[in-house]
């Protein structure tokens, strides 16, 4: 009897976990054909050389809003921070853009990432018929230009993007597994529910 017993648990466990697999893999799978460009990879440091790159950026605007006529970009100063934050009011945009007429619209932040190294975001409008990919075509590979993106928005309600759960925060599990990224992937648009038929066997533990 006990025999009997062992064969019918071991093909309900193969069962279950078939069922899962054939699960996740239909999910997950057309999840990830709708959503082929849409996902992005997570930003390590924004000040680092191709944080993002033009052809991630050009995939990403497919898909994603943006502001026209407008460009975020990381340019580097041979300075430290201080000196580099005089430097960026001064730079003239025209040596980098070929002429194009650019206007900075703000100074977002400067950081000193090395003795002597400093990389300041700026976010510019772009003046004449240059378009938002052409400009980061045109800046890509030129000295001292770390990357540029197009000015993405976010076209919906913010808390959207932002989890809900108020112990979010002393959750440690959540940063390690970078559950946040999810959201850059999909808000689920539909409710999926899976019942697996739990049987209890004698000599039979339940993982």
């Amino acid at each position: 009897m006990n025999q009997i017993l062992q064969q019918k648990n071991a093909a309900l466990n193969f069962t279950m976990i078939l069922i899962m697999i054939l699960f996740t893999i239909s999910v997950f799978g057309q999840e990830k054909s709708i959503k082929k460009f849409q996902s992005s990879k997570a930003i390590k440091d924004a000040f680092a050389y191709q944080a993002v790159t033009v052809d991630e950026m050009t995939k990403r605007a497919q898909h994603h809003p943006y502001v026209q006529d407008e460009i975020v970009v990381a340019i580097e100063f041979a300075a430290g921070r201080a000196r580099a934050l005089s430097q960026i009011q001064e730079f003239d945009w025209s040596q980098v853009f070929e002429n194009e007429e650019v206007k900075p619209i703000a100074y977002l932040m400067t950081k000193e990432h090395h003795p002597n190294r400093s990389v300041s975001l700026v976010h510019l409008s772009l003046e004449g018929s240059l378009a938002v990919v052409e400009a980061m075509q045109l800046l890509d590979g030129k000295p001292g230009i770390l990357w540029s993106s197009p000015n993405f928005y976010f076209d919906g309600d913010p808390r959207e993007i932002v989890p809900n759960d108020p112990s979010y925060g002393s959750q440690y599990h959540h940063p390690l597994m970078q559950n946040h990224l999810a959201w850059d992937i999909t808000f689920g648009n539909q409710i999926l529910l899976l019942v697996l038929p739990m049987m209890e066997w004698k000599q039979h533990i339940l993982i």
